[in-house]
């Protein structure tokens, strides 16, 4: 496809309005009770939805179970082993169901006591819809997108690159399917956004990556599978150090997508 017959990039924004299940857990057999039950968009949310939430200072957990298991059951060594589940490692939500439940699974075997053990405060299980609006900007060519990029809320990096690897059938980001239009001339660049891990970062270090990858990697023909920055991504911290080894391969105007959501 010629670089003339690509449809410009919409930006659009999103938010998440939250819908509790019904579902709460007291203790440690409860929980594992309720992700076995809970449908896959309750597991999306507690995965993902805190990078939506408003947040004071950086969590020490890295998903909203594992954070229960801490502060409520006082858990910290199953807490840890919760934590360190990254959902973008599994095919799908149910893989990671699976996972969820051989840990507690374990834990409960160990010790038995825990299956009981009521937690301080009870955990309630939700899930979200993903509201869609109508796209607020257009970006017509990929030199373009390091200016939009750092006006674009938080939510839009949300819906482009945490919901479009659910929401579409390559399960990939957006801007990474957009820019397959331009053929060869991105090719370095789609390899430099197929290795960032979003689950590793915060918004606002997700676009601290992109800024990085798009404006080292647009025109610049360096080679495949190098990382913004000149070897940043030998580095312990920062966005630049959240890439990933291998490189996996809505409605609009405010209707909600999806009985699940987020």
């Amino acid at each position: 496809m010629s670089a003339q017959a690509v449809m410009s990039f919409e930006v659009r924004s999103c938010e998440l309005v939250t819908i509790c299940t019904g579902i709460r857990a007291k203790t440690l057999g409860e929980l594992r009770e309720g992700i076995r039950a809970v449908p896959e968009g309750c597991l999306h949310y507690h995965f993902w939805g805190r990078l939506m939430r408003p947040q004071i200072g950086e969590s020490e957990f890295d998903n909203d179970f594992a954070g229960w298991v801490a502060g409520s059951l006082h858990d910290v060594t199953l807490a840890e082993r919760m934590s360190a589940v990254n959902p973008a490692d599994f095919a799908d939500l149910e893989e990671l169901r699976g996972a969820l439940l051989d840990l507690l699974d374990d834990r409960l075997d160990t010790e038995e006591s825990t299956a009981w053990s009521r937690g301080d405060a009870p955990f309630f299980f939700t899930r979200a819809q993903l509201l869609v609006f109508p796209p607020h900007r257009t970006i017509a060519r990929p030199e373009e997108f390091p200016e939009a990029l750092r006006g674009m809320d938080r939510s839009s990096l949300f819906y482009h690159f945490i919901d479009a690897a659910r929401r579409t059938s390559l399960h990939c980001d957006d801007v990474t399917a957009w820019l397959e239009g331009f053929g060869s001339s991105t090719e370095d660049l789609r390899k430099r956004l197929r290795r960032v891990d979003p689950y590793l970062l915060s918004l606002e270090e997700l676009r601290e990556y992109l800024l990085l990858a798009f404006e080292e990697g647009v025109g610049k023909g360096e080679a495949p599978g190098s990382a913004p920055g000149g070897g940043a991504s030998g580095t312990s911290g920062g966005a630049a150090g959240h890439v990933r080894g291998t490189s996996p391969e809505g409605a609009e105007g405010g209707v909600s997508r999806g009985g699940d959501g987020a």
